[in-house]
């Protein structure tokens, strides 16, 4: 019973397939189109045609739907004209579903016509319905870049490039703005889809400033003018800084009491307002000296005198100067300071001589008077020692007027000691000090052995 049944099965399904024809059965199986997807939506909604928006350059993705009972391989869809075979198909590709990626290159809109795909029968299938798609490239938004930043003291230059591939850009609708914080420095107007050269001056030093290159473009889109678009914003701009001036001295030669010294000066910028230059001469921190004359060009070999020897000198540089950096003037600023000693004078030593020795007097020639080397002295006296006890005897004044002084009353045959001292002041801001300015020893002459004679 089993057996006839199949048997039965079999001679029923052999009628039925004699009775339609193998080229009916083909037919039914053959792969035909179905739908488009584009973009992940279908290209008509509400029975009205969808245009897809884009960026030129973007790509679309396109599904080709096909209805492919057997799964026969595809081997091209044609859009447009333009063939994409399987080399062109995306991943995601399947007997049912060919995914393209059309890339947008050209703005403007572009209707695509899905018309034909050819599969492994080597069959074309021709597409008339349902196979229509819109696509609107915008025009590329414009941008810009900048290169060759250079800066001064008081300027910064660059070259601003405007990209402006498909003429988007309103002509003389491009500047570029120069602020510093919130405050607006400058503004110059660029060219479009040139290389614009750009130089700011009058600026602050050691300053950073914020730029802003800002246009008005019209994409065509129907969206009208789009204004004030930043195409470029650096906030990193800054100028050099100037160099702080410096000073130094070189002394060319110290006496006693003066001084000759160079000044040489380095104010690359030029910023030291010179009427305000000062050079001042200090002892224990006060000023004795003050020179607020000189120039750039008389710094050299300059001399002052009226110093007090022994003594240790300050030079002070000072001056006024403007960094223009927004700090404002710098006042009485210390440039340089240094030291120099003047050699100290040496103590005067009188040249005296002995004129004349007796047993009980001696008489002392002042050759040199009562100055010596241009020093004064004062209260001269002469100190009279006996140098067997070891006592002073005497102190005898010398007044200016004398030249000679004689000392009497002494013993005969005994050695004196003569100290003369004075007062005098050596210029070395000590005031007057008292010192012995000369001494020597002398023997006074023996008496004669008393003799007789017998007759």
């Amino acid at each position: 019973m089993k057996r006839f049944i199949v048997l039965f099965f079999l001679m029923t399904l052999s009628l039925v397939i004699y009775a339609c024809g193998p080229e009916d059965v083909g037919e039914d199986l053959a792969p035909t189109f179905s739908h488009l997807i584009v973009d992940g939506r279908d290209p008509v909604v509400d029975g009205a045609q969808e245009t897809y928006t884009v960026d030129k350059g973007d790509e679309v993705v396109v599904e080709v739907f096909i209805d492919n009972p057997t799964a026969a391989p595809i081997n091209s869809v044609t859009i447009n004209g333009q063939t994409y075979r399987t080399n062109r198909f995306e991943e995601g590709t399947t007997a049912q579903r060919i995914v393209l990626h059309l890339r947008m290159p050209v703005p403007g809109e572009i209707a695509y016509e899905v018309q034909s795909f050819l599969h492994s029968d080597n069959v074309t299938v021709s597409v008339t319905e349902n196979n229509l798609f819109n696509v609107f490239v915008r025009k590329t938004v414009p941008t810009a870049s900048l290169t060759n930043l250079t800066s001064t003291t008081d300027s910064l230059s660059m070259e601003i490039r405007i990209f402006d591939e498909d003429q988007v850009v309103l002509d003389n609708r491009t500047e570029i703005l120069l602020y510093q914080g919130e405050t607006l420095i400058d503004s110059q107007t660029l060219q479009r889809a040139a290389l614009n050269a750009v130089t700011f001056d009058g600026l602050m030093s050691d300053q950073t400033y914020q730029i802003i290159v800002l246009t008005d473009y019209d994409l065509d889109d129907g969206e009208g003018v789009v204004e004030g678009h930043t195409l470029l914003e650096r906030d990193d701009l800054t100028t050099r800084t100037k160099d702080t001036p410096t000073a130094s001295v070189h002394f060319n030669a110290i006496h006693q009491t003066s001084v000759d010294f160079s000044v040489q000066v380095t104010d690359n910028f030029e910023v030291i307002d010179w009427e305000s230059f000062v050079v001042n001469i200090l002892l224990d921190g006060a000023v004795v000296h003050t020179m607020d004359d000189l120039t750039p060009t008389t710094l050299s070999n300059i001399f002052v005198d009226g110093l007090l020897n022994n003594n240790t000198y300050t030079v002070e540089l000072r001056a006024n100067y403007d960094l223009n950096d927004g700090e404002g003037l710098r006042e009485d600023v210390l440039l340089f300071t240094g030291s120099f000693n003047t050699p100290p004078a040496e103590a005067p030593s009188m040249n005296a001589s002995l004129l004349t020795i007796t047993q009980s007097t001696m008489v002392i020639d002042l050759i040199d008077g009562h100055e010596i080397d241009g020093i004064s002295l004062n209260n001269v006296r002469i100190k009279l020692y006996h140098i067997a006890s070891d006592t002073l005897l005497r102190t005898i004044p010398v007044q200016e007027s004398q030249s000679t002084i004689e000392i009497i009353d002494l013993m005969a045959n005994n050695d004196y000691l003569v100290e003369i001292y004075a007062d005098f002041d050596l210029g070395d801001g000590q005031g007057e000090q008292s010192r012995s300015v000369f001494n020597d020893t002398y023997r006074t002459l023996s008496n004669a052995k008393p003799s007789a004679t017998i007759g």
